[in-house]
């Protein structure tokens, strides 16, 4: 199989299970769950400055690509309806029991493909997909669905991988160079995938694409009110002078990371 055919097996192993195994958590239920969520919004706490929730109100929003359901709870619980839908299974299956066990009876989720959206013209006040469509094979694509799907004024949030991150010109060439001689990953294209998502096997995303502010504002042409916002940083555990140190991604994510940092999050209007 070819690698976009191979995407919807990857990603039904839930993109966040490493962090769920490294909680200690065993079974989804309401407490691994909540215990998950305050751990993943503490890590990336600019998450919701991006999606606010005064933003999601009265909305009938769609969220594209559901991972772990995080995000998806955080919107339905605020948003008047929700629509989530995911290339995999296991993704909507957990965000519809997350509606479930909330009692949401506005939430929804259903297995379909970003590329071709089975929503009728302007169905969506607001379209959020966080690191999903970077994985579709046709980011370009996607994002003309999203604004199709859109109304007229209506609002896409969306976070695609920076081209220009630190991590991608500097820190994987250096790695790359070290774990080749390991000959751990095949080649530099299949390493850096793998350092932005892998399974649990340690095997890389099929198809994962990165994007500069430059190719984003040809991307989203047809939108207006174009915005893009750096953000996110690795933790860096290195020697120095004979000396280990460690610097913690946190004392990055005011500075270097909103200029060179992993991700763009990027908010248009149709």
């Amino acid at each position: 199989m070819d690698n976009i055919n191979t995407n919807k097996d990857f990603w039904d192993e839930l993109c966040g299970t490493h962090l769920f195994q490294f909680l200690g958590l065993k079974e989804i239920n309401r407490e691994s769950l909540k215990i998950f969520d305050n751990y993943y919004l503490n890590m990336y706490p600019y998450l919701k400055k991006h999606v606010p929730i005064e933003v999601l109100k009265n909305t009938n929003t769609l969220e594209i690509g559901l991972g772990f359901g995080t995000l998806s709870q955080y919107i339905f619980e605020n948003a008047a309806q929700y629509t989530g839908i995911d290339y995999a299974k296991n993704p909507v299956e957990l965000v519809n029991h997350r509606a479930e066990i909330s009692r949401n009876t506005s939430a929804k989720a259903i297995q379909g493909d970003a590329k071709n959206l089975p929503f009728p013209d302007s169905s969506f006040d607001i379209v959020v997909s966080i690191g999903c469509l970077h994985h579709t094979g046709d980011t370009a694509k996607s994002v003309s669905e999203v604004h199709r799907v859109l109304k007229n004024n209506g609002t896409a949030i969306i976070m695609l991988y920076n081209k220009n991150s630190f991590r991608r010109l500097a820190a994987n060439p250096y790695k790359f160079f070290v774990a080749k001689r390991k000959k751990t990953f095949k080649n530099f294209d299949e390493y850096t995938r793998g350092s932005y998502d892998a399974n649990i096997k340690g095997e890389a995303a099929p198809v994962v694409d990165f994007y500069s502010k430059k190719e984003i504002k040809k991307i989203f042409g047809a939108f207006t009110l174009l915005k893009i916002k750096s953000e996110n940083f690795d933790n860096y555990h290195f020697h120095l002078f004979k000396k280990e140190v460690y610097w913690p991604r946190e004392k990055f994510l005011n500075n270097i990371a909103k200029i060179m940092g992993l991700d763009l999050y990027i908010t248009a209007k149709k």
